[in-house]
């Protein structure tokens, strides 16, 4: 073996090591929201803050509580189903007199694709809200597309 020979091997070794580690893809963190949530805030029809506590119940699921709102707090996120086209979800305007509504949210789902490290998420169109009318005097649809933008108020419940 010569050694032209020797630097030969020694050259397509070094190419080689070099495409098998530019290959390598580095673990990457994904930094995204996974979970996409609606925003609704509670106010009186006389447009001021709902000061009272706020439980919200999901009878979907088993009637778990789902959210709890504490004195002075007027808004709050929740997720939405993302393996159905509604969601309905019970509200008290007040805890201690467990006085309950029924709020029906009609939605359209789309996949949303993040990237290959986050995968998919969903966001939700709005397409109507409904009350039972115990305590609620109004819902109105404020935004209806959910998205990914945290700032968007989607629903305005008045009592």
């Amino acid at each position: 073996m010569g050694k032209n020979t020797i630097q030969y091997y020694w050259l397509l070794g070094g190419i080689f090591a070099m495409l098998v580690f530019s290959a390598c893809n580095k673990e990457a963190t994904c930094l995204q929201y996974a979970t996409i949530g609606a925003r609704v805030d509670f106010k009186t029809l006389n447009d001021s803050l709902k000061a009272k506590d706020t439980v919200l119940l999901k009878p979907i699921l088993l009637f778990e509580t789902f959210g709890l709102i504490n004195d002075n707090v007027s808004a709050m996120r929740f997720t939405l189903n993302s393996t159905a086209d509604s969601m309905q979800f019970l509200i008290a305007a007040d805890s201690a007199k467990a006085i309950f509504d029924t709020i029906k949210l009609n939605y359209t789902r789309t996949a949303n694709f993040v990237s290959k490290e986050c995968g998919y998420n969903y966001y939700y169109t709005l397409q109507s809200a409904r009350s039972s009318h115990v305590a609620v005097k109004k819902i109105e649809i404020i935004q209806p597309l959910i998205s990914d933008n945290i700032n968007a108020k989607h629903l305005q419940v008045y009592y």
